[in-house]
């Protein structure tokens, strides 16, 4: 029986998101800066895996802890400038924010080690990962958004445009504003984690039972 495999996805799945929360707490609530994080956390996972392949080809394992540090660093203010370029308003708002995909890469880069083999092998393992926190976080920001505010909002270059999904009077604030808070983020990561552990339990399960009918 292959169980330990089964598993070992899910203690991924589950500890990949967990570490994402530093980054969909604390991020402003709406669907355009979402997309933002969603890019920039991409971008970070990817070079890491570039970058590391780099390092080793030039026998410098020793220092790649600190070299993908000031790597993470150097991209996060790349990345700023961008965006500033951009939208300075989204600049503007993100301020900090903007370098918290950073810490968030090389921790779940520390954590999890990606067997060594072919660049394309190395970067689709990477892609499976983080298509599952691209997902989550994109959910998670548009609930936010479309509960919390009312409406569904894209990156722009004067800052956000809406579209607005709940009127609300211009007098008040929306009904449902608690879910664009940081308590509120807080309350749908651990409903949403809860979901996918679910999710992940039942197809280890219907795994294990597959493979006990197929002996």
């Amino acid at each position: 029986m292959n169980i330990p495999l089964f598993e070992n996805e899910r203690k991924i799945v589950l500890s990949y998101l967990m570490a994402s929360f530093a980054l969909l707490i604390p991020f402003p609530g709406r669907f355009a800066y979402g997309i933002v994080l969603v890019i920039t956390m991409t971008v970070e996972m990817f070079s890491i895996i570039l970058f590391r392949r780099f390092m080793r080809f030039l026998h410098l394992e020793k220092m790649l802890s600190v070299l993908v540090a000031v790597l993470l660093i150097s991209e996060s203010i790349i990345i700023g400038q961008l965006l500033y370029f951009f939208s300075p308003v989204m600049a503007l708002v993100l301020s900090f924010d903007i370098y918290f995909p950073a810490a968030s890469a090389f921790v779940i880069s520390s954590m999890f080690t990606i067997p060594e083999g072919k660049a394309s092998q190395e970067l689709l393992a990477v892609a499976k990962t983080s298509s599952v926190f691209d997902l989550f976080s994109l959910v998670i920001f548009a609930v936010r958004d479309i509960f919390g505010y009312g409406t569904l909002s894209f990156p722009s270059s004067t800052g956000i445009d809406e579209i607005v999904i709940f009127p609300a009077s211009e007098s008040s604030l929306h009904p449902g504003i608690f879910w664009a808070t940081v308590p509120g983020a807080l309350i749908l990561c651990m409903l949403f984690l809860r979901i996918i552990l679910w999710i992940q339990t039942n197809i280890t399960l219907a795994g294990m039972k597959q493979e006990v009918e197929n002996e």
